[in-house]
């Protein structure tokens, strides 16, 4: 099954367990796995072990898609595997200056919270919001700066490239109270 396929099943699936919240970019882009018949995406932390996964295909329960995370993490990535490596400074793929004019008076804020697909080549293949700001645009200007300025060499299993699947944050601040710089 195709990740993209995976992807537009997402936009209604309930994970297992939350995306991180802890950082704008976090962790590697890996390759799906399916581990007990649930499709998992997942990315590693600071230790190098799996620290956040989510089933983005369910096994049939939640309670079987949790098992599957643990037995992932448990695991550790598979054999074979390394992971798509960004190009440039993720955290200047989507930023403030992408925010959309047309919600400024609003004072529009909240967080948007994606997985997307980076296929064999690297490009962003597809954009799924699985957690919105609240407001469709910020969520969509999120998705569309992710596609034209995420770039990534490809992740690998067994030498071969392959599409992988990763995890952004965006924390969108309302510029009706950003700081302003004194003249």
């Amino acid at each position: 099954m195709a990740i993209s396929f995976m992807l537009a099943m997402l936009a209604g699936a309930n994970g297992t367990s939350p995306l991180p919240t802890d950082s704008a970019v976090v962790g590697d882009a890996y390759p799906a796995a399916v581990v007990g018949g649930a499709t998992l995406a997942y990315r590693t932390g600071a230790q190098g072990g799996i620290d956040e996964c989510r089933a983005i295909i369910s096994g049939g329960s939640d309670a079987g898609d949790r098992a599957a995370c643990e037995a992932l993490m448990e695991q550790g990535v598979p054999k074979g595997v390394e992971p798509a490596v960004a190009i440039g400074n993720r955290a200047l793929w989507v930023t403030t200056k992408d925010y959309p004019p047309k919600l400024m008076s609003k004072g529009a804020e909240g967080v948007t919270q994606m997985v997307y697909e980076i296929d064999d080549q690297g490009a962003i293949a597809g954009c799924v919001v699985v957690a919105s700001s609240g407001w469709e645009l910020l969520d969509s200007v999120a998705c569309g700066a992710l596609a034209k300025r995420g770039r990534y060499k490809p992740a690998r299993f067994n030498g071969q490239a392959v599409s992988s699947i990763g995890f952004l944050r965006v924390n969108w601040p309302s510029p009706l109270k950003r700081p302003t710089s004194p003249r």
